[in-house]
């Protein structure tokens, strides 16, 4: 049981009716636009995703300190479940 708001009900109630749908329907809708679905990629995807941004970081004129924090930077980022 979802218990609502007063006055929500109503309010998903006229939503519903204005998109053609139910309020089942229309609830679904709007979860789904507020928490799009994470994006996935296989472990080969992100293996080769890092190769070439480390090649690409290597590659440019940064100094070798400012490569290092970058890499180590992005390295942290994908450790912690930010990739």
């Amino acid at each position: 049981m979802l218990r609502l708001p007063e006055g929500m009900r109503n309010r998903i109630k006229s939503v519903a009716e204005a998109n053609n749908r139910s309020m089942n329907a229309e609830i679904i809708a709007t979860l789904e636009d507020a928490f799009p679905p994470l994006i996935t990629a296989s472990e080969a995807q992100i293996e080769e995703a890092l190769r070439s941004t480390r090649d690409a970081l290597y590659s440019s004129d940064l100094t070798e300190d400012q490569k290092d924090q970058l890499w180590n930077m992005m390295m942290k980022v994908v450790h912690e479940g930010g990739f």
